[in-house]
């Protein structure tokens, strides 16, 4: 999996192209996408595995803020459970309400950029089964499958953080399109979003060879994860009960003991029993949190927010001790540090050349909190006890 990821990442430059125009950042570089590509299965993973590596980071030549640091931005920074450690302009705009369209945090062309990427496999895949003979149609719908529960999940985060935004649907194809294209509604939006995943579903693998790809690409579950956290967001709550029973009820995931290494197997080695889909980082692709929260100590556990939440009890008893607390959430003698991506284990940090912790995008954890907030919204308190 990382390993086709690596060699997607730069494939994701060569193939696709990252020219840019001054609205939606699309437009890739004219002319390579048909004329030297599309021939093979090969071509069809690659460009898969493409997508995937445009969520780890910024394709070559590209700039400014990649999906994993917004993912991580647009969560948090306008949240309580952060605070800023060092004055960083563009995240005190944010935090005080002042949002402008300079300010880099509020440019979604990163987001934009693996929606064309998801655009160009569902518009030129299907023709490939007709150039190479051993491309079966099985495989086909699994990575049209991939690509549009993708597409919905980074149209998901766009439509949380701005509400209405653009939505396009077919793939940049030349630098002369036009690249204006207007705002669509919220619940435009979410239709699509709902409509791409129920679609993703039908075809979508339960499960892949290896662990790591079981993780790290969409599978049935993790469509089913997006679907509890949308129909949540839109107040659907026997649709959000619905998805999270496929996911509980698989027999596929658990809770993680709470024993001596439950923060490494969670945090450092990655994809757990509890992990259902999860950015994979690795040495050769490290993830951006190190320098945002470590070297640069621009943000930090809120101290308001750990006193309110994770209060110590120095009479609690030590089976019953919150073992989220100091040295998991955060690390209290390194300043509030939010150390479960820094952290090598509870006590000791990792090195900046060891900054490669996945980014768990749904955990089975989440799932039992979803479908909880679901079913105490539609009365049924006890059950959600």
């Amino acid at each position: 999996m990382k390993k086709y990821i690596t060699t997607a990442i730069i494939l994701t430059g060569l193939l696709l192209g990252n020219g840019c125009s001054d609205w939606l950042y699309l437009a890739p570089e004219d002319g390579i996408i048909r004329q030297e590509y599309w021939k093979s299965k090969e071509d069809v993973q690659a460009a898969v595995m493409g997508v995937y590596a445009s969520m780890l980071g910024n394709s070559p030549g590209s700039s400014g803020y990649s999906v994993p640091e917004l993912m991580f931005l647009w969560g948090e920074l306008r949240g309580d459970m952060v605070g800023l450690s060092r004055l960083r302009t563009e995240f005190l705009y944010v935090v005080s309400g002042d949002i402008l369209p300079d300010n880099g945090i509020c440019r979604w062309n990163a987001f934009y950029r693996t929606i064309n990427y998801c655009n160009t496999v569902l518009e030129f895949a299907p023709d490939v089964i007709y150039l190479d003979p051993s491309f079966s149609e099985k495989a086909l719908k699994e990575y049209l499958a991939e690509v549009r529960a993708v597409r919905a999940l980074m149209y998901f985060y766009i439509a949380r953080t701005f509400r209405d935004a653009p939505m396009k649907l077919t793939a940049s194809k030349s630098d002369l399109e036009d690249f204006s294209t207007p705002k669509s509604s919220h619940e435009e939006l979410l239709n699509q979003i709902k409509n791409d995943l129920l679609m993703a579903e039908q075809d979508a693998p339960l499960a892949y060879s290896d662990i790591a790809s079981s993780k790290g690409r969409i599978t049935k579950f993790a469509i089913n994860a997006i679907q509890a956290d949308v129909y949540l967001w839109n107040d659907q709550y026997d649709s959000c009960v619905i998805a999270c029973d496929k996911i509980i009820n698989s027999g596929y995931f658990g809770l993680l003991e709470s024993d001596d290494f439950w923060f490494e197997n969670l945090f450092v080695n990655g994809n757990s029993i509890e992990s259902i889909f999860e950015l994979q980082f690795s040495p050769q692709k490290l993830n951006p949190y190190y320098s945002l929260l470590k070297r640069n100590k621009y943000l930090r556990a809120s101290p308001l927010a750990i006193e309110e939440f994770f209060p110590e009890d120095l009479n609690t008893e030590p089976d019953s001790v919150d073992i989220r607390t100091d040295g998991a959430s955060y690390k209290l003698g390194d300043n509030y540090t939010i150390w479960k991506y820094i952290g090598r284990t509870r006590d000791e940090a990792r090195v900046e050349s060891e900054s490669d912790a996945n980014w768990i995008v749904y955990r089975f954890a989440e799932i039992l909190l979803f479908k909880a907030e679901a079913l105490n919204h539609m009365g049924r308190g006890t059950e959600a006890l």
